[in-house]
């Protein structure tokens, strides 16, 4: 097949050529000229996000093959996942084994999709929505009071930490300051965080492991790290596999990767977020040790033999952390030294320099990452530790 993918890093590039498959990447001309080991085609756009765009870029090339069955656009975040829908909807790409635009759009927002649940899930949770354009809801102080550990309240569009805040009392509800726009306010669900990476194909959905998070910064909310496979029971597994498996049905989602995150609350699945795309925070990457590939690796591949993987491999444990360098004794570079010296150590990377750094309130906030990967990594993060390199 051909994978018209929009602005894909190396990793995916990587993935499809291992597939055996022809990957297109369509980004802008800034992101093309950083492609500088790629020497096949690309498909230049003004901004891959403009669907219009870049349906009117492709077009001229799916016609000149005469196969559209045989292509596919390919978005692995939360916008460009959306325009490749549309993308493949227009052109008539891949024989309609893609997502739909609805089941992404039910996902992306996250009232519609707690209203698409079944009644009375498990997984499901008080919800409300509330507009705060004008000015504070004055509903607020009420339902903090029905809930047991308080409230959550959520951009309604968008994803990830930014703007999220917890509530767990009306002495925190007079100090709440939100911006102006459309919230959920959800029931707080208390318990450890998890995600379960899936692929599905033709409503069949197959998933291939548990991530376990490790949350902090400013709100205790924000994605710290993650382990893969999470170090849970396998009926704690198999009961968030059954749960990803009622969202995605609740979603009518049909083919692709997802990535959905739950909280695990006395035993029992809670939906947080779902998304129809890969994982981020290198999520997908840790897949190579935990399961024996990436989720890119799965994505091309199910395409590519029109089908879901046979088997669930088992590989090593694999983890990537988001260390606070505020009190960091050590410069960037002694820091990098002390961290990739550890056989365990897969990758590192500074993300902040060091005058950009401040109090991590958003994902976007962190300052640096650590991935790590072998048969029993709790020895190297204690040994990082212990060398004030992983705080």
């Amino acid at each position: 097949m051909i994978f018209y993918t929009l602005t894909p890093r190396q990793e995916v590039i990587d993935a499809a050529h291992n597939a055996g498959a022809k990957i297109v990447p369509v980004a802008n001309a800034e992101f093309l000229s950083s492609l500088e080991s790629f020497d096949g085609e690309t498909v230049e756009v003004h901004d891959p996000l403009d669907a219009l765009g870049v349906v009117r870029a492709l077009e001229p090339f799916v016609s000149a093959t005469g196969e559209p069955g045989n292509a596919l656009c390919v978005g692995l975040g939360d916008d460009t996942s959306q325009v490749a829908a549309l993308v493949n909807s227009a052109l008539g790409l891949a024989e309609g084994k893609c997502a739909s635009f609805t089941s992404l759009e039910i996902m992306r927002d996250k009232h519609r999709l707690r209203e698409a649940l079944p009644e009375g899930s498990p997984i499901n949770g008080l919800h409300w929505m509330i507009d705060l354009t004008t000015g504070t809801d004055s509903r607020l102080q009420q339902l903090v009071l029905q809930t047991q550990h308080g409230l959550v309240l959520k951009p309604n569009s968008g994803s990830g930490s930014r703007d999220v805040r917890s509530v767990v009392s009306e002495a925190e509800l007079q100090d709440l300051a939100l911006e102006p726009g459309q919230y959920l306010v959800e029931q707080r669900f208390v318990g450890p965080e998890f995600s379960v990476e899936t692929i599905s194909w033709a409503g069949q959905h197959r998933p291939l492991v548990v991530t376990e998070k490790v949350t902090g910064g400013v709100t205790g909310l924000i994605e710290t790290g993650h382990h893969q496979p999470a170090r849970i029971s396998h009926q704690s597994r198999d009961r968030l596999f059954d749960a990803a498996r009622t969202v995605l049905d609740s979603a009518n989602y049909q083919f692709g990767l997802s990535h959905i995150e739950f909280i695990l609350e006395d035993g029992q699945p809670r939906l947080i977020e779902a998304h129809g795309r890969v994982g981020g925070d290198h999520i997908a990457d840790l897949m190579e040790w935990s399961v024996g590939a990436t989720a890119f690796d799965i994505l091309f591949s199910a395409y590519q033999h029109q089908r879901l993987p046979n088997d669930e491999p088992r590989g090593e444990q694999s983890a990537v952390f988001f260390p606070d360098l505020s009190e960091c004794p050590h410069t960037d570079e002694q820091w990098l030294t002390r961290v990739r010296q550890h056989e365990d150590v897969k990758d590192a990377g500074v993300m902040k320099a060091a005058g950009d750094r401040g109090p991590i309130t958003c994902s976007a906030d962190r300052h640096a990452y650590v991935i790590l990967s072998g048969q029993n990594i709790s020895r190297t993060v204690q040994s990082l530790q212990s060398q004030k390199v992983l705080l």
